[in-house]
């Protein structure tokens, strides 16, 4: 019976993962723990090292921990856990320097801050964790909960102010609509995104596959409900080179999203860059609408006669089965003609009259 007891002590005691702390702040739980230069070196092999406030919990294949420096070196399939602010990072190799409180992840690297949904992929991430700033100096794929992708060349994410400053930045929206600036500030609890140097490609949905509906401007205030853009320009010409045929600068536009509209503040309507027609206000539905009354987006068209003329309709709903559209042309030798369709569709046939002054 005895021997029996101690057989069992024997198995126990060599399947138990040895257990080193280290100047009481890394606790070592691993499969073998080398200890050389008297204690200086800590060397572990296959589970986890803990911080003395239990906030950190650091997975990987092998360990190093040079007690003098305080620098930890973690090396293969890495994970931080962060449980005080709910944080995951997932790296091939990283450096935790205890006394300057930072980490260095390099390699193919997975960041999760699980309390907003912010998912971030990149190659070099850098973590202050007594500031709690996150940052990388490297091209950053992230992904938020409001289903937008960022690319950024560079971001520093203050985690305690809720803050992300990008450089460089590409917004691509659960709408399709694409966002590149320069600068921009992001508000990782109210998702208000404020940038410089706008360049924006709205979603094609309705229009010709020529036309390439975008607006840019000085700076934008986006977020889930709307689109605000000052000192901005909205064209939907083919891009080329030099100015585009027709297009609508104002003080300031504004994208409303949910309703589907945009719309202008002391708007200049300008054809090939020179001023033909001044709005103070000005609206007309965004190219994904397909029904709804209003300005519909103008264009710059060509006639049978080879005349140039540039329109802007006006489309009316009068009812489930009846509209109309109201299409003043201004022909570039100063001539106008306003176009008036009606159409009509019934259960056995459709109507359709036009008629032009």
């Amino acid at each position: 019976m005895k021997n029996k007891i101690l057989y069992i002590l024997i198995l126990a005691f060599a399947f138990m993962s040895p257990t080193y702390s280290v100047e009481n702040y890394f606790s070592f739980k691993t499969q073998n723990i080398d200890i050389k230069d008297n204690g200086n070196l800590i060397k572990a092999y296959n589970g986890k090292a803990v911080s003395k406030d239990g906030n950190f919990e650091i997975s990987a294949d092998n360990f190093e921990y040079f007690r003098k420096l305080g620098i930890l070196k973690i090396n293969g399939n890495g994970l931080i856990i962060h449980r005080k602010k709910n944080f995951k990072i997932e790296f091939d190799k990283g450096i935790i320097n205890h006394k300057k409180s930072t980490l260095e992840a390099t390699g193919k690297i997975l960041a999760e801050d699980q309390n907003i949904g912010l998912k971030i992929e990149t190659e070099k991430l850098n973590l202050n964790y007594k500031d709690n700033i996150l940052f990388s100096n490297k091209k950053s794929w992230i992904n938020d909960k409001f289903q937008n992708l960022l690319i950024a060349e560079k971001f520093k994410y203050e985690i305690q102010n809720d803050l992300i400053k990008f450089n460089e930045l590409k917004l691509t929206d659960k709408r399709s609509n694409t966002f590149e600036l320069t600068t921009a500030y992001l508000n990782t609890k109210t998702n208000n995104l404020l940038g410089k140097d706008l360049f924006l490609k709205l979603d094609n949905k309705t229009l010709n596959k020529e036309s390439e509906p975008r607006l840019k401007g000085n700076s934008v205030i986006n977020n889930e409900s709307s689109t605000t853009i000052m000192g901005g320009v909205f064209t939907t010409c083919k891009r080329r080179d030099g100015c585009p045929p027709w297009q609508i600068s104002a003080k300031k536009i504004e994208h409303k999203k949910e309703k589907k509209t945009i719309n202008y503040k002391d708007a200049i309507l300008k054809i090939y860059d020179f001023p033909v027609a001044y709005f103070p206000k000005f609206h007309h539905p965004d190219p994904t609408v397909k029904r709804q009354s209003g300005f519909l987006t103008p264009s710059l068209k060509r006639s049978t006669n080879k005349k140039n003329f540039f329109e802007v309709p006006y489309y009316f709903v009068i009812s489930d089965s009846k509209d109309t559209t109201l299409s003043p042309r201004f022909y570039n030798d100063a001539q106008l003609l306003i176009q008036n369709e009606f159409r009509s569709v019934n259960k056995d046939s459709e109507y359709i009259s036009d008629l032009s002054i």
